[in-house]
């Protein structure tokens, strides 16, 4: 149960990739998503934009807040709980700071990331849970990289309309000291009955070879974007041989309330 766990938390970075929309984005959206394993409610997942500025040193940036964690009898078996926020730059749209609050059964990980991307450098101050000490370490970054939430802004913003069967959407992803070069692949256009109504919808399949290896199928991730103003992530179908994981959407809303 627990390798099963350890997929959702995949399958989770994965989809905070995934919430694109064309040039807009909404001053406070929250998407909320149930993660399906067969008929099992595993897993809970919430991801909330607030483009309302904030300011880090002397830069301007907006944040998104990713929370995914473990529900009902699974809970028991596998506790997840883990939290991201991503405050990204407004003007050049690549991430200034990167935090990661982990709770996985007894592992436990806290980690701040300084983007410098300059000087292509990721500075990551990490929490020692034994000595309650930080570690700081520099790891080398590609030129405009995003970290595993920060994405989710980047492929947001791409021009998806014109895209043709097996077109990509390439992106780099740094996340806990590695390097990612990702992609999204486009395969088709199709219709989806959802818990928030029925959409016509891009389908894509990420391109990540990490992925690819828990799955003998040739596209063992899908991913239903909607085909409208908004590009809601709607849906996310895993084939691993482990079986089938589903994230879907469950709750959509524009908050007209601003948290702090």
């Amino acid at each position: 149960m627990y390798v099963i766990m350890r997929i959702v938390v995949v399958v989770f970075l994965i989809f905070s990739l995934q919430a694109i929309s064309q040039t807009y984005f909404y001053p406070t959206e929250k998407i909320t998503y149930v993660v399906h394993y067969g008929f099992i409610n595993a897993a809970e997942i919430t991801v909330e934009t607030d483009s309302v500025a904030k300011k880090i040193d002397s830069t301007a940036v907006y944040q998104i807040k990713v929370v995914g964690k473990t529900k009902g009898a699974v809970g028991l078996f596998a506790h997840i709980e883990n939290t991201y926020f991503s405050f990204i730059d407004t003007v050049t749209h690549l991430p200034k700071k990167f935090i990661r609050d982990q709770h996985e059964n007894n592992f436990k990980a806290y980690e701040i990331v300084e983007f410098d991307h300059k000087n292509l450098e990721a500075i990551s101050t990490r929490r020692n849970d034994n000595t309650k000490m930080y570690d700081i370490k520099n790891y080398p970054i590609l030129p405009t990289s995003q970290d595993a939430v920060s994405a989710y802004f980047q492929i947001r913003n791409a021009n998806i309309s014109k895209l043709k069967k097996n077109d990509q959407i390439e992106v780099n992803v740094h996340f806990e000291g590695k390097n990612y070069p990702t992609a999204l692949r486009f395969l088709e256009r199709d219709r989806i009955k959802t818990k928030i109504g029925k959409f016509r919808a891009f389908v894509f399949s990420p391109v990540l070879s990490n992925v690819q290896s828990l799955s003998k199928q040739e596209n063992p991730v899908k991913i239903w974007i909607s085909d409208d103003a908004k590009r809601i992530p709607l849906e996310i179908d895993f084939a691993t041989k482990y079986g089938k994981i589903k994230v879907e959407v469950s709750e959509y809303e524009i908050l007209k309330n601003i948290k702090k």
